[in-house]
């Protein structure tokens, strides 16, 4: 069976570091379960035990995201088996984070290998970078090859926040673009609650948090149930209040 796309609401996506705040993000609101490794915080290392332990208890209630490890974009074939491996581990959504720096034609070669993958009923989805400007022209491409959407973030955790980098008038363009070529836009990097509404109000789809969700003042903390409620009833008031001027 296949696995849905996305959810049918404007989403929250949740990162996790185990099982524990896996469930707790399931009871509190969160439509997207994101996995990153507990150690290092990290989103392209985990272990394929850790997805298939979430997917286990998430399967058919939430989507269950994991990150393809970083690679050298010239090893498109080594691409396509991370991906590979983390969908039959039990990924709905495989993130691929595509850097701005790297050639385009690596780039394509990487996207054109995911694409051809034997992923199941999984999604690749494009993680690409705002401090770049790597969505130019990539969108179509995106497209032919699968790919279910777009998330833009930041590309390490400390290099700021997203909105220090994408403007709303970008994000408005990029999420346009995004409903053209029949993919869904997601943003994340060090946002918050506050960020929501100005986010939604652009067409943005899918909101990322880890450091929002926490207690205390950073990311590293754990998931506060509280906290994401808030973010969840945020989110469906934004989208509410867009809908209502649509």
């Amino acid at each position: 069976m296949t696995e849905p796309i996305f959810p049918a609401r404007s989403g929250l996506l949740v990162s996790v570091r185990d099982v524990a705040e896996a469930r707790l993000a399931l009871s509190s609101g969160a439509d997207i379960i994101n996995l990153e490794r507990s150690s290092t915080g990290r989103a392209g290392d985990v272990d394929l035990s850790f997805v298939t332990d979430v997917a286990h208890l998430l399967v058919g209630r939430r989507i269950v995201s994991a990150s393809v490890a970083d690679l050298p974009t010239t090893d498109a074939a080594a691409f396509a088996l991370s991906a590979t491996a983390l969908a039959s581990a039990g990924a709905n959504h495989v993130r691929v984070r595509l850097p701005a720096s790297a050639p385009r034609m690596e780039l394509e070669a990487v996207i054109a290998a995911i694409g051809t993958a034997p992923l199941g009923g999984a999604h690749p989805v494009a993680v690409l970078f705002a401090e770049g400007d790597a969505e130019a022209g990539l969108l179509p491409v995106l497209a032919s090859a699968g790919f279910a959407g777009v998330m833009l973030e930041v590309s390490e955790h400390g290099s700021g926040r997203l909105l220090d980098h994408a403007s709303a008038e970008r994000l408005a363009a990029l999420a346009e673009a995004c409903r053209r070529n029949g993919l869904f836009l997601g943003v994340g990097g060090s946002l918050r609650l506050t960020d929501i509404p100005s986010l939604v109000h652009a067409g943005v789809s899918l909101l990322g948090f880890r450091g929002a969700a926490c207690e205390g003042p950073t990311r590293n903390g754990r998931l506060s149930a509280t906290r994401i409620h808030d973010l969840r009833t945020v989110i469906d008031r934004a989208a509410a209040m867009r809908g209502n001027v649509a």
